[in-house]
């Protein structure tokens, strides 16, 4: 039988080597091999310098080279235990590291790499990376070592919640941490939304309002109104029926479901600091720009205080 490895990149950074260490212990505990992979720019025939024989892909052929050497020393001294290798690949990185972990148990970037310019936003290899991988892709940032004991899971809708749900239990079993299982819904005004044909219904039932069926609700009532209540309340009970089912796979894990007013992107993104881990499914697709789960993904990966778990769908 293989072992999935779990692969990480590793560009040099300060970033990058936040989430070799991330990776390390990752690895560690599910006792699996580490990936450390390396991608250059695409090639150029440019020269390096007047007289050298060297093309500039060349030259960033030997930084990376030597970057992959440091971050396995790395790697290896903080997890003896772990089987590292190494790989250096040549082309677009979020394409590549994409297509290299296609069959790893996870996919581990850090939050910025070069670039960055200390900027909130996620760069854009961790973008490209979330938004296309097939396994889960957890991006990570240095928010210091304080451990919480819990892994936070954003449930949009519980039947489609299964690959989210299975991912945040594992990693709580491994860490003996408990689930936090949060449905997020915010209100808008009516008078900030367009007619209910303009966003195409998705979400919405030809009044405006709610299906249940969102993270990224939107209600069109105030919050003091009963029927949102009673949505808040049905929702809980949804949300807590789906938690027994996993509980029943994971009885040593405590879990709880929390319903929550508010923007999911804001909600999810203040709660990642005092998580270990932030699970958030993506699904790809379009639903219109008030119903797009991909714009509370991005919310979370701009400005999340921990690192996220992005699981793609089925």
């Amino acid at each position: 039988m293989v072992t999935r490895p779990i692969v990480v990149g590793a560009d040099g950074s300060e970033e990058s080597m936040h989430a070799v260490e991330w990776a390390c212990a990752e690895a560690a505990r599910r006792k699996v091999p580490l990936r450390i992979v390396s991608v250059t720019p695409a090639p150029s025939r440019a020269g390096a310098a007047e007289g050298s024989p060297l093309t500039v892909d060349d030259a960033l052929r030997n930084v990376y080279a030597q970057t992959l050497t440091t971050m396995a020393e790395f790697a290896a001294g903080l997890a003896p235990d772990v089987a590292v290798e190494t790989e250096l690949l040549s082309g677009g990185p979020g394409r590549v590291l994409a297509q290299d972990a296609s069959g790893a148990l996870m996919l581990v970037v850090g939050a910025f790499g070069f670039g960055g310019y200390g900027e909130m936003r996620a760069g854009p290899v961790s973008r490209s990376v979330a938004s296309r991988a097939t396994c889960p892709v957890v991006v990570v940032r240095d928010q210091g070592r304080t451990v919480h004991g819990e892994i936070v899971v954003a449930v949009r809708d519980p039947d489609e919640a299964a690959p989210a749900l299975r991912f945040a239990f594992e990693e709580a079993a491994l860490r003996g941490a408990r689930v936090l299982a949060v449905h997020a819904w915010h209100w808008l005004p009516p008078s900030s939304l367009a007619s209910p044909a303009a966003h195409g219904g998705a979400g919405h039932d030809g009044a405006g309002a709610p299906n249940g069926r969102g993270l990224t609700r939107v209600l069109t009532a105030p919050v003091h109104h009963p029927g949102t209540r009673a949505q808040s309340a049905q929702a809980a009970a949804r949300l807590a029926e789906a938690l027994r089912d996993w509980q029943q796979r994971y009885p040593r894990v405590p879990a709880s479901p929390k319903v929550i007013h508010g923007h999911p992107g804001r909600v999810l993104a203040a709660m990642s600091g005092l998580a270990d881990l932030t699970v958030i499914s993506r699904r790809d697709g379009h639903e219109g720009p008030l119903l797009s789960s991909g714009a509370v993904l991005q919310a979370v990966l701009n400005h999340a205080q921990g690192p996220v778990a992005v699981i793609p769908p089925g």
